[in-house]
């Protein structure tokens, strides 16, 4: 479910003969959006826009960007239209856009939804799943809504919108220019008359002189109206008497201050007096909206900071355990409406945040953007994640927290392990499931901040590069996934055990290459290192057996059996029990023992061992993640040795498939499975 944002206080709705009689909505089956502002106002001739674009039947109006500066209701206006014209669909999705994580985890919500995947069982690949979901509403014929709400750009939704007649498409977004993608509806301030009636109704006062001038000089924005309504509310003063103490507070906070770029002074204003407020009822409460400054403005999970609060400065860290403070803490921010509360999260607008941020004295700002990224860095699992599908869940709820408490940390460069370590989780996490390019991303910003933090020659470093250069040896950027690799070694002492990793990822990259003589000095040199650490019958050791087969099978078809040695007798130095049957690892164990039978001429059996990796993998992953590509392009080749053509065509067929959209039609494996289906005539 997305998070609630509200214009304003969300109070019980005002009495039936205050209000203009409305049927009530008939939900969809399939439905996600935020509770309705029982204090909408004005905004009917935007409503009316909307509607006739949608309706027009002009493809290219079937998508509008709701367009506008932060506060002044887009989201709203979204979320009105949605309940106005619910009885329209068969389907309305609200997917929070800020982000691409949070976005993966609506569309993966929506997949649930539709039944596309079984409620409670991990996605691995994300990006097919979405794919997938795109394709099912193209090609359903339920009539949709969907909302993106707070998009950064067109370019953060491209490819990501689905097409056909039966869509119909909100987004909002503070952008201004859409291009083809969508037709933009821009939303102004409050008209004047708009204002008047939202503070005359809000604050239930008669002084229509008062609410004008204070509608001014709040510059009409909605949400701007809305805190300073939930404040003359709250502390039971008047509009004349909440504008004189607005003009004041205006002259003396900022006259000392530029106001910042990125929202008017008159936002800036309302909000440091209702947080002096708050302050001044609870300081703890300051302390809290603080804290959520430097995390993900929506959905700030309160387990996160209950459970952290170890990393959090007193008196805050006390209240977090103790419910009754905890629940006076965040009394003044709710009945200011600087945060909003939906069950056990937390939402603090992004402007809430940035005037937050904007009044700290350089020390608050360290000392909270510290705490914020410590705090998600004390929430990281620890452990193998690639192979550990059950704490997938929690990564998806952190990530967004994760990303926010990070940028802050690096922009202040402050709290630099907690930064790098964060980051990298992140990165291997992002890497589990098949988002390269995002993992690439943080592997890249984490590099500096290791070689800034530990010095360029430290293991530490070493690790950061070393998960970059496998990324981009996905992404087929193989010279630079060299380059990586090359470092690692050099940083490394042979005697260290990430070591023969290295020198394994190395052998890999030349093998992709087409080195392959170069490659197998590498595995040979790895092999006896990683059997002296962890033993002989170890997963790691099986990887290293078919690595080595690979490379005797390039040897052969260059006819150059004869320069390489012979490092193994690969029988007994795979033991498929010692992955453990219903595990990735054993999937790669089953797989790499493949590599050793096919070697040895054993094409039933390595093909037996192909079919079982493969349904490992498939439960693990689903069927469109790059690992299961090799497990079917690896069959595929069996099949194709054992003349089962067919069946061998269909299997790279798969792959190619696969491959061609995770990986892009250059990668080496796609013009490899290409290569090959050519091949088979």
């Amino acid at each position: 479910m997305a998070g609630t944002v509200y214009i304003g206080v969300p109070p019980a709705p005002p009495a039936a003969e205050d209000r203009t009689p409305q049927t009530p909505p008939i939900f969809p089956p399939i439905w996600n959006v935020p509770p309705r502002n029982a204090l909408f106002t004005g905004r009917e001739a935007l409503l009316n826009d909307l509607h006739a674009a949608l309706t027009s039947g002009e493809p290219a109006a079937l998508t509008q960007a709701i367009a506008g500066l932060g506060g002044v209701g887009k989201t709203q206006l979204a979320v009105e239209y949605a309940y106005r014209h619910a009885n329209d669909f068969d389907l309305v999705w609200w997917l929070r856009a800020e982000a691409p994580a949070l976005l993966a985890a609506d569309y993966a919500e929506l997949a649930y939804e539709l039944e596309m995947v079984p409620r409670g069982e991990p996605v691995r690949d994300q990006s097919a799943l979405i794919a997938a979901v795109i394709r099912r509403l193209q090609e359903g014929r339920e009539r949709w809504l969907l909302v993106f709400d707070n998009a950064p750009d067109p370019a953060s939704l491209r490819g990501l919108i689905p097409q056909g007649p039966a869509r119909r498409v909100l987004i909002t977004s503070r952008h201004p220019e859409w291009g083809t993608l969508a037709q933009p509806l821009r939303v102004p301030v409050f008209e004047p008359e708009e204002a008047l009636q939202y503070l005359l109704e809000r604050t239930g006062e008669e002084d229509a002189d008062a609410a004008e001038e204070l509608a001014e000089e709040l510059g009409r924005l909605p949400l701007a109206l809305a805190q300073a309504a939930a404040y003359i509310a709250e502390t039971k003063t008047t509009l004349r008497g909440y504008l004189a103490l607005f003009r004041e507070r205006r002259e003396a906070l900022w006259a000392r201050e530029r106001p910042p770029d990125d929202y008017p002074a008159t936002v800036g204003t309302t909000w440091s007096v209702a947080m002096e407020r708050a302050e001044a009822e609870n300081p703890v409460a300051a302390d809290l909206l603080r804290l959520c400054a430097y995390l993900a403005p929506e959905g700030i999970p309160l387990a996160l900071l209950r459970e952290g609060r170890k990393q959090v400065p007193e008196p805050l860290r006390e209240a977090l355990g103790d419910e009754l403070a905890l629940s006076a803490a965040l009394r003044p921010l709710l009945g200011l409406s600087l945060a909003d509360r939906a069950g056990d999260t937390l939402t603090v607008h992004r402007l809430v945040g940035a005037v937050t941020r904007d009044r700290l004295p350089e020390e608050g700002r360290t000392r909270w953007a510290t705490a914020a990224v410590e705090l998600v860095d004390a929430a990281c699992p620890g452990g193998n994640i690639y192979d550990d599908p059950d704490v997938w869940p929690t990564c998806d709820a952190l990530l967004p927290q994760a990303l926010a408490a990070t940028a802050h940390a690096e922009s202040l460069a402050v709290a630099p392990i907690a930064t790098q370590h964060v980051l990298t989780v992140l990165g291997v996490y992002q890497q589990t499931r098949a988002q390269f390019r995002e993992a690439r991303r943080l592997f890249e910003r984490a590099i500096p901040i290791a070689q800034a933090t530990y010095g360029d020659e430290h293991p530490e470093v070493a690790t950061v590069i070393s998960n970059l250069g496998s990324v981009l040896r996905h992404l087929g950027e193989l010279a630079e996934a060299r380059r990586c690799f090359e470092r690692v070694l050099e940083i490394l002492n042979p005697d260290h055990p990430n070591y023969a990793g290295a020198l394994n990822n190395m052998g890999l990259v030349l093998l992709d290459l087409g080195q392959v003589a170069e490659a197998g000095r590498r595995f040979e040199r790895a092999l006896p290192i990683f059997e002296k650490a962890i033993g002989e019958n170890h997963p790691t050791i099986a990887t290293l057996v078919k690595d080595l087969g690979l490379v005797l099978q390039g040897l052969s078809e260059m006819g150059d059996m004869e320069t390489r040695s012979s490092p193994v007798e690969p029988g007994p130095r795979v033991n498929e029990a010692a992955c453990g049957p219903e595990r990735r690892a054993g999937a790669r164990g089953v797989n790499n023992l493949r590599g050793v039978l096919w070697e040895l001429g054993e094409l039933a059996a390595a093909r037996r061992c192909l079919e079982r990796a493969l349904a490992i993998d498939e439960a693990a992953y689903g069927p469109d993640h790059p690992e299961v590509a090799t497990d079917v392009w690896n069959l595929g080749m069996l099949l194709a040795e054992l003349g089962e053509t067919e069946k061998a065509r269909c299997c790279l067929e798969r792959a190619l498939r696969i491959w061609e959209a995770k990986l892009g039609p250059e990668h080496p494996n796609t013009q490899t499975a290409r290569r090959n289906l050519e091949g088979l005539g």
